[in-house]
């Protein structure tokens, strides 16, 4: 029996949610401080497409550079950022923002010549965090299914 090659390194489930993207910038004008001081100007809120445990598809208002990276905040809501924290809980919106550094990956122009499909790749994911998104993408693939399987 032939095997298809998978060229995906974890599933995507197709998902929708805001996801604001933030320039990193490096401020090294301060001298006095050793640490390197960053800053994260906001560029645009986007839409997501779908979700990984290694990274995002989501639709831009502008072209992005490959291999540019960025800071993301996923808007997931309260109930997904409980699934990926583990928490039982939470009472402040923030908590419902996982703000994660990404690179692009792809960026190409998608239907409209004002919107592009980019491709997001995290980067620096702890094991705790991976196995949250995961939590997150099968616990909402279970609430699709239950959806679809009662409209038909």
């Amino acid at each position: 029996m032939a095997q298809k090659n998978q060229r995906r390194e974890a599933f995507r489930l197709p998902v929708s949610f805001n996801v604001q993207i933030f320039d990193i910038v490096d401020d090294k004008k301060d001298k006095t401080s050793a640490k390197e001081k960053v800053k994260a100007i906001a560029l645009e809120l986007a839409s997501s497409r779908d979700l990984s445990v290694t990274g995002v598809a989501l639709l831009t208002g502008r072209q992005y550079e490959l291999e540019e990276r960025y800071l993301l905040g996923l808007h997931l809501g309260k109930t997904s950022a409980n699934v990926i924290s583990g928490t039982i809980a939470t009472t402040t919106d923030e908590a419902s923002v996982l703000n994660l550094t990404a690179t692009v990956k792809r960026c190409i122009p998608w239907r409209t010549g004002n919107t592009f499909n980019t491709g997001m790749h995290f980067l620096g994911l702890t094991e705790a965090m991976s196995d949250g998104i995961a939590r997150y993408v099968l616990t909402e693939q279970q609430r699709q299914i239950k959806r679809r399987s009662r409209i038909v």
